[in-house]
């Protein structure tokens, strides 16, 4: 069973802060009992090694918390856009060994809503990042997850979305892209716009 992003959140930042709490203490235990010698050194870096460790994996949690946040205000962004442009927005579900989609737009063909005769799909993957950059690893990753989990909703249309970045000019203008994947700099208008475009091939 695949617990809640916030539950596994929340469980990292007790065990840093865990990790935090036991370097620290080791630290003064060794100090106040007049450890002498290799052991005192021993147990500094022992103490040393559990605090980066504990700050690292705070600092990732914060990040997840924070990527969870501004996933949770795109989503609601994105199916206020979308459904102005007749799109149905909604959430992809995790499936593993491939990930999840953060994000399904969808083009309902048929009269029938409930049982479609074909729905056509866009895979969004959204990040939290403030800048793009064709050569950041992390984007080139989010492109190659989105093309593996869209193959398992049978389409090949895919975009990548940060919210939270804002384009050029000339990235308004020709777009941008990131290992062959579009991308999609900014407000939710302009996601659902490239989905419509896409949808209509």
């Amino acid at each position: 069973m695949r617990l809640p992003i916030w539950t596994r959140i929340a469980s990292q930042a007790a065990a840093a802060i865990g990790m935090l709490l036991l370097g620290i203490v080791t630290c003064i235990v060794a100090f106040s009992h007049q450890v002498g010698g290799s052991w005192l050194i021993l147990a500094v870096a022992y103490a040393a090694a559990l605090v980066w460790y504990g700050i690292r994996e705070l600092r990732i949690a914060a990040s997840r918390g924070h990527g969870v946040e501004v996933e949770r205000r795109a989503f609601k962004d994105a199916v206020s856009a979308c459904g102005r442009r007749g799109l149905v927005a909604t959430r992809g579900a995790f499936k593993p060994g491939i990930g999840d989609v953060d994000l399904i737009v969808s083009r309902i063909v048929g009269r029938d809503t409930k049982h479609p005769e074909q729905p056509w799909r866009v895979a969004v993957e959204i990040k939290s990042y403030k800048v793009f950059s064709r050569r950041d690893v992390r984007l080139i990753s989010a492109a190659e997850q989105v093309r593996r989990a869209a193959q398992s909703l049978s389409t090949d249309r895919v975009l990548l979305w940060l919210p939270n970045a804002t384009p050029s000019l000339l990235q308004s203008i020709i777009g941008t892209s990131c290992a062959g994947v579009t991308v999609i700099l900014g407000e939710a208008s302009r996601l659902a716009r490239k989905a419509d475009l896409m949808l209509q091939r």
